[in-house]
């Protein structure tokens, strides 16, 4: 059995809880849909087994699209409140935040691709919610990571697309600075 367990949670990119969350998926007229309050009622249910039957207390991540739609219908906003939320919050360890999902390709005009382009939210969700923050989104440089661990926008880095261009990506980060 491993040392350490993690579940992860997400709540972007169009996944359930996101359609749920989103004004611009969710239609429902009943206690899920309507008003913020009510669309934010599903995602703290959805993660059921998480107390009873493990050995350890497994290690919650959530990834929220933190932004979303072309008049931002879900806003940074929107998502501390929903992070900050007891009932989302407990058993939650860390926050991910991504941006769009819904909206398609337009999310790319609204959140422009460049180095580094989620990690403002993970620092607004660290500072404003007080929860434990991994900031993603083009991160391709040791530089940038230190930066922005060392300016507290974010307690863990996470890379994805960098590290497909090498398969020894720590070493590759340590020589290159």
């Amino acid at each position: 059995m491993p040392d350490s367990i993690s579940a992860k949670f997400t709540a972007a990119h169009g996944y359930l809880i996101h359609q749920l969350l989103s004004p611009l998926a969710n239609r429902r007229n009943d206690g899920y849909g309507g008003d913020l309050q009510g669309r934010m009622r599903f995602a703290p249910r959805n993660r059921g087994g998480r107390e009873g039957g493990m050995a350890a207390r497994p290690t919650g991540i959530f990834r929220c699209s933190a932004t979303d739609g072309p008049g931002l219908e879900w806003t940074i906003e929107d998502s501390g409140r929903l992070v900050a939320r007891t009932d989302v919050a407990r058993g939650v360890d860390v926050i991910t935040c991504s941006s769009g999902g819904i909206a398609g390709p337009i999310n790319t005009a609204l959140v422009p691709r460049t180095p580094g382009y989620h990690v403002p939210y993970a620092g607004r969700v660290r500072r404003e919610v007080g929860i434990k923050t991994v900031a993603v989104g083009l991160i391709t440089e040791a530089a940038s990571c230190r930066a922005d661990l060392c300016a507290g926008q974010a307690d863990l880095i996470a890379l994805a697309r960098a590290s497909f261009s090498t398969t020894r990506i720590g070493p590759f980060m340590l020589r290159k600075h």
